[in-house]
């Protein structure tokens, strides 16, 4: 079986470990990360199918600053790979989250079944190897 890669970027470690067993048990591999550089890491050295980003809204200088900041970095370095955005601020503030690219909108709190229905429409369809007419099967 062809395991499809989560990349799970939250600042908060409860929340990711129980994303970890929940997704992990539904047979995704997991990678979670607390910060911007360690979703960069793995992005680079991990094959990542999707992200849940947590909208960030920290800035370097520890204040409070805009979530879309941190979410279009985000974006650039996942170059093409899906990102939803989960957030617990007001959905309000995140309407333009299909405009900017991302695939989704995931409002904390969230349970199980709208997080694993919100996976499946953002993943991208599998490919399936064209066989030739006539060829083994």
């Amino acid at each position: 079986m062809d395991t499809r890669t989560i990349l799970v970027l939250d600042d908060d470690v409860a929340l990711r470990a129980m994303l970890d067993e929940a997704l992990s048990e539904e047979g995704y591999r997991v990678v979670g990360v607390a910060d911007l550089p360690a979703a960069a890491a793995a992005l680079a050295n991990d094959s990542v199918d999707l992200v849940l980003a947590d909208a960030l809204r920290m800035t370097a200088a520890g204040g409070w600053g805009d979530p879309w900041v941190e979410l279009d970095r985000l974006r650039a370095l996942a170059a093409g790979t899906p990102i939803v955005v989960v957030t617990g601020q007001r959905p309000a503030d995140y309407v333009d989250w299909s405009a900017r690219g991302f695939a989704g909108l995931l409002p904390k709190p969230f349970d199980l079944t709208t997080l694993f229905t919100l996976i499946r429409d953002a993943l991208p369809a599998r490919q399936i190897p064209h066989r030739a007419a006539g060829g083994a099967r």
